[in-house]
């Protein structure tokens, strides 16, 4: 009887837990005092089943814009620093990864957006070179010191414009 009890508890919490804020899908409650019957659990066990199947079948559509195509963003921080300027250029970011047998297929600047960094001279900041490469090139790109980039973590801004000197790659 107790843990017929206790399944149940798990079950209506789990099903709680993956139904979430959406409230076309909430959950069917048992009142404390009602007693469920094995059948009632089954069914309660088989719907948490099917749900969480569900579950896992959208979270596998939603990644597989990065995963399922053939090419991926990856970044690197651009290594500037705040009233100094200088660190690496687009190109030579670029042909980092060339050299290494990696095609780019596309390049461009971003700044980070799921950071804050203080303004401070000498401080990091959030410029980022972005390259979209073939994803079968994504370990040889995180030996290169590059990192995946995530939906959200930064967006796409023009390059800066370098000084006449040149590039300061350092």
């Amino acid at each position: 009887m107790r843990h017929a009890w206790i399944r149940a508890v798990f079950v209506v919490v789990l099903m709680a837990l993956i139904g979430g804020c959406d409230s076309s899908q909430k959950p069917e409650t048992q009142s404390p005092s009602a007693e469920s019957s094995p059948q009632q659990e089954a069914t309660s066990e088989q719907k948490a089943s099917d749900m969480s199947e569900q579950e896992a079948t959208d979270t596998n559509a939603a990644s597989g814009e990065q995963q399922g195509s053939s090419s991926l963003w990856v970044m690197q921080p651009r290594g500037n620093r705040q009233c100094e300027g200088g660190g690496k250029s687009l190109a030579s970011s670029g042909a980092e990864l060339a050299q290494n047998g990696i095609k780019v297929q596309e390049s461009r600047c971003g700044v980070r957006t799921d950071r804050m960094y203080p303004s401070v001279c000498g401080g990091a900041t959030g410029d980022l070179l972005m390259h979209r490469i073939p994803a079968s090139f994504l370990d040889a790109a995180l030996e290169l010191g590059f990192d995946p980039a995530k939906q959200g973590q930064y967006k796409l801004v023009d390059c800066p414009q370098m000084p006449a000197g040149g590039p300061q790659d350092r």
